[in-house]
């Protein structure tokens, strides 16, 4: 394969690995901020009580979302991690064979 003959290819893949993990991070914080001032439009509507229920249920339910999310980075900054440390040995083992 071209990709790991080149270790100017495993550094870009390693920038792209960088670049995907803080647009997950930036996504969840935006994501975070924007249903907080939407939840906070809606606490100023007068609703019914069925329908104040069933909103605050799911904003609970988002919220619990949000914060199980807060994993997505470091998992992906794992698997990134693992990926470039196999690369860069399948790199170097195999300029050694040669």
């Amino acid at each position: 394969m071209r990709l790991f003959k080149s270790a100017r290819a495993i550094a870009g893949l390693t920038v792209v690995f960088v670049i995907v993990i803080l647009v997950i991070a930036m996504s969840l914080s935006v994501g975070v901020i924007i249903t907080s001032q939407l939840k906070a439009v809606v606490d100023t509507m007068s609703l019914t009580g069925q329908a104040n229920s069933t909103v605050n249920s799911a904003f609970t339910n988002i919220f619990a979302a949000f914060s199980l999310s807060t994993i997505i980075p470091i998992i992906a900054a794992a698997g990134g991690i693992i990926t470039t440390v196999v690369a860069a040995m399948f790199f170097y083992f195999r300029r050694e064979g040669s």
